[in-house]
C-alpha cells in the first residue's frame, strides 16, 4: 500500500525516452470503477508563467520507486483526455467530511491509500475530528502513523462537502504498514477502457457543471 500523498513532487521519468517529465503534481482518482484513473503531471513553464501540466492514464505506470515514477507515455485520444480531466484528484477530496450512516462524524479525508502493485483503491485516509492524532504522537502510542481510513469498495456516497460511509466502513490501525513496493510492470490497466456506461458515483453538483 501506498499514500497518493507520499508521491506528490516525486520525479516521473520516461522509460523509454530516458528523461525526466516532470513532477507528479497529483493522482486522479476514479472511485466507481476503485482505480487510480491516472496521473498529473507537471513539467516547466508556459510563457505567460503558468505550469505547464500533461495527464497520463494509469496504463502509463511502468514502475514506482523510492525515488522516481517510471512511465511509458502511450499516444493519447481525445475520449482519454476528456475522461481524465473530468475525473477527481486527491485534492478534490481532501478536507471533504466523512459522516456515518448513522449520524456520526469520522473525520476529514487527508489522502488516498492505493495499492501499488496495480493501482486499486484501498482506502481514504481521515484525520479524526478531535487531537487524538496529536497526543498519539506526543505519547509515542503506534510505531509510526496511525492509519485511518475508510474502506474504498465500501457504498460511499460522494457529495460537494460530505461523504457518507457506512458504519462498519472505518479501518482504524494503530500500527499501519504502509509500504512503497516496486509496481509489476504491466500490472496497471487503463481502466477507462472498460465499460464506458457505468455511472460513476461523483457528487451531483459536479456532474451538473
Amino acid at each position: 500500500m501506498i499514500r497518493a500523498g507520499d508521491l506528490k513532487g516525486r520525479p516521473v521519468v520516461d522509460v523509454d525516452g530516458a528523461e525526466k517529465i516532470g513532477v507528479l503534481h497529483e493522482v486522479i482518482l476514479d472511485p466507481a470503477a476503485l482505480r487510480v484513473a491516472g496521473l498529473a503531471v507537471s513539467g516547466g513553464v508556459t510563457f505567460i508563467g503558468a505550469q505547464k501540466q500533461m495527464l497520463l492514464p494509469s496504463s502509463a505506470v511502468h514502475a514506482i520507486g523510492p525515488d522516481a515514477v517510471m512511465v511509458r507515455r502511450p499516444p493519447l485520444s481525445d475520449d482519454t483526455l476528456s475522461y481524465l480531466s473530468v475525473l477527481p484528484r486527491v485534492s478534490d477530496l481532501a478536507g471533504r467530511r466523512l459522516v456515518s450512516d448513522t449520524g456520526t462524524l469520522v473525520g476529514s479525508v487527508c489522502d488516498v491509500i492505493f495499492d501499488s502493485q496495480d493501482g486499486r483503491l484501498i482506502g481514504y485516509e481521515f484525520k479524526p475530528p478531535n487531537g487524538s492524532a496529536s497526543v498519539e504522537k506526543l505519547l509515542g502510542v503506534g510505531r509510526g502513523r496511525p492509519l485511518r481510513y475508510v474502506r474504498a469498495e465500501a457504498s460511499l456516497r460522494i457529495g460537494t462537502k460530505l461523504i457518507v460511509v457506512p458504519e462498519d466502513a472505518v479501518v482504524d490501525a494503530v500500527e499501519p504498514d504502509i509500504e512503497e513496493d516496486r509496481v509489476a510492470p504491466g500490472r496497471w490497466h487503463d481502466v477507462s477502457t472498460e465499460d464506458p456506461t457505468r455511472e460513476l458515483v461523483l457528487d451531483q453538483d459536479r456532474k451538473a457543471s
